[in-house]
């Protein structure tokens, strides 16, 4: 398996072979079911640069917007 984009450096150590039979998953139960693949961070102090709540959220919409993409 080739690199995977990710916020974090680390080792792909699981994949959910459930969301690749069934990628809704990933929409319908993200926080459950529906996880993609579990991560073993080489440098854990990564962790708490990442984006959370809001500010994620707002973020997230900024480049939604830039990109004419429409969640409703």
């Amino acid at each position: 398996m080739g690199p995977v984009p990710s916020p974090i450096s680390g080792e792909v150590v699981e994949i959910n072979d459930a969301v690749k039979s069934n990628p809704s998953l990933a929409n319908d139960d993200p926080y459950g079911a529906g996880w993609i693949a579990k991560i073993k961070p080489s440098n854990p102090a990564e962790i708490s640069s990442l984006l959370k709540g809001t500010e994620a959220a707002e973020k997230l919409g900024a480049i939604a917007k830039e990109k004419g993409i429409s969640c409703s």
